[in-house]
């Protein structure tokens, strides 16, 4: 991201924190004691939105490569309908930890890094959270197999579905605030407001909610706007006994897949829509 845009994200902060670094005549003490004036409040808060660009930023983007690794298991087909339980999609861990940790976008000041480096791994387990919801209630996938012709249903696409059917995104892991106080008290190091005083805690909730809620906002809407495709079905046609019954509902599996979800990639980073 450009550094203007960076500017951009530290001058909402501030005013968020209802500061402003050209007026603001607060104080408060470091370690060594000495007072450290608040007038340069740009460095800080310009430090935490670079944070916070570089975890939005890093995370969306190992998404949508990570996505591409699930594994939608075996499920069950009657007669067209497919059936799977909560869990259905595995994989490996999204890897945000490392991909933060390498990212030329990682502020320089240490106190920075650390909370992105804490971010991640938050991150980490709370995208496996949400993956671990997709299921597979009942959908109408291959609807040729409601009544097929001939005692076997060779391996068929499933038809084009919406990847929002395969989860209902509710519960708390799909609440901002609840990621963001999980954000707030697990990333965000005392060393901030140790040196430079409360408000540092006070602008590392702010970023905490920011992430939160733009990464939960991607995530809803990759779920609304994603399709799962490709998965490939078959089975046995059930009382198929020529030449008195020569068609019916195939009972049968899917074959696992991998790389089933499409559109996740045309999704575009919350930092692109937020102003």
């Amino acid at each position: 991201m450009a550094s203007e845009n960076i500017t951009q994200r530290a001058k909402a902060l501030q005013e968020l924190l209802g500061q402003s670094n050209r007026n603001s005549r607060l104080t408060a003490p470091s370690l060594k004691g000495q007072p450290f004036a608040l007038a340069s409040v740009d460095e800080w808060t310009r430090a935490w939105a670079e944070s916070e660009v570089a975890v939005v930023t890093v995370t969306v983007e190992c998404f949508r490569t990570w996505a591409q690794l699930w594994m939608l298991g075996e499920l069950r087909i009657s007669g067209g309908v497919v059936m799977g339980p909560t869990g259905s999609a595995k994989g490996p861990p999204p890897m945000i930890v490392p991909a933060v940790a390498t990212s030329s976008l990682m502020p320089k000041r240490a106190e920075a890094r650390q909370f992105c480096e804490k971010a991640a791994g938050i991150i980490d387990g709370w995208l496996v959270r949400v993956r671990d919801m997709l299921s597979v209630p009942n959908l109408l996938w291959y609807p040729t197999f409601v009544m097929h012709p001939g005692p076997v249903a060779s391996p068929t696409p499933c038809v084009p579905g919406r990847l929002s059917d395969m989860a209902r995104l509710t519960g708390a892991v799909m609440i901002p605030a609840l990621l963001a106080e999980e954000l707030r008290s697990k990333a965000t190091t005392p060393l901030w407001a140790k040196h430079f005083g409360d408000h540092q805690g006070d602008l590392g909730r702010i970023v905490s909610e920011r992430i939160a809620k733009d990464l939960v906002n991607y995530v809803r809407q990759v779920f609304d706007l994603a399709s799962v495709q490709g998965v490939m079905g078959f089975g046995n046609v059930v009382g198929f006994n020529p030449p008195v019954v020569t068609v019916g509902r195939v009972e049968g599996r899917t074959v696992p897949s991998v790389g089933f979800l499409r559109g996740a990639e045309s999704v575009p980073s919350p930092l692109l829509t937020r102003a």
